[in-house]
């Protein structure tokens, strides 16, 4: 995504909103309206991170990031209330500890291959480095991680138990998605849905699948040893009727 947008999302019990500017005050009048309104959750999801003329936007970002703390701590926010980036972590490495020490709780982080050169197939670029990179320093911070992986045909799909075995050494959440078709997609492209999926995870895993959730758009599957993986998929309707999320582009 070539905007350079940060985009928050707030949620209560039973509603989730998403807004997307570019102004930090733009951002904080937002959201101080949302929060008015009883909503307790906020995420913030940062694209154009691999812009190498301005690094993540980071001191805007940085800023956002403060005054929504600042907002929790005057009461606005209920007290349950956290905030979330969602990235490719490209430049997490250089801002991840001004981003935690700026109140940040909780990132989620697109890896899709633990391969340099499948990293660049799908990115176009050499990146897997910087995210790795990226990934151990938000640990290092204390940052609560969530990957997240969209497997491809051909491409990635046989890593999906490496990654899996990545995520629980280090004490993450993974929840692979469903590909989207999409007119920017090579057409070649073709993403594995849940079935095919669950067919090569159970090759060498046992998994029981567990209750959803009431607004959780993953289902999750519990293996032996007690680690729990997600996987989200978009084509199905089954957890429309209690989404909780609306975006506002």
């Amino acid at each position: 995504c070539g905007t350079g947008l940060v985009a928050f999302s707030l949620s209560n019990v039973t509603n989730e909103v998403i807004g997307m500017d570019n102004s930090a005050g733009m951002v904080e009048q937002f959201n101080k309206k949302a929060l008015e309104l009883n909503f307790s959750n906020i995420k913030a999801i940062k694209h154009n991170i691999e812009n190498e003329d301005l690094p993540q936007n980071e001191f805007d970002l940085i800023t956002i990031n403060m005054s929504l703390h600042h907002i929790k701590d005057t009461n606005m926010f209920i007290k349950k209330a956290y905030n979330a980036l969602t990235t490719n972590g490209y430049f997490l490495k250089q801002v991840a500890r001004k981003l935690k020490d700026a109140g940040l709780k909780r990132i989620n982080i697109s890896l899709d291959t633990l391969k340099p050169e499948v990293a660049s197939i799908i990115a176009q670029k050499n990146v897997l480095a910087e995210v790795l990179g990226g990934i151990e320093e938000a640990k290092k911070c204390g940052l609560k991680i969530k990957l997240n992986c969209v497997p491809l045909k051909g491409i990635n799909d046989l890593e999906i138990v490496d990654l899996i075995e990545f995520a629980k050494q280090n004490g993450f959440v993974i929840k692979f998605i469903e590909f989207m078709e999409n007119n920017f997609a090579k057409i070649s492209t073709k993403g594995l849905n849940s079935e095919e999926m669950l067919e090569i995870i159970s090759k060498k895993y046992n998994f029981v699948q567990q209750p959803r959730g009431s607004s959780s758009p993953a289902q999750y599957y519990k293996l032996d040893d007690g680690y729990e993986f997600g996987i989200i998929e978009p084509h199905k309707d089954d957890f429309c009727s209690t989404c909780n999320r609306i975006r506002l582009t």
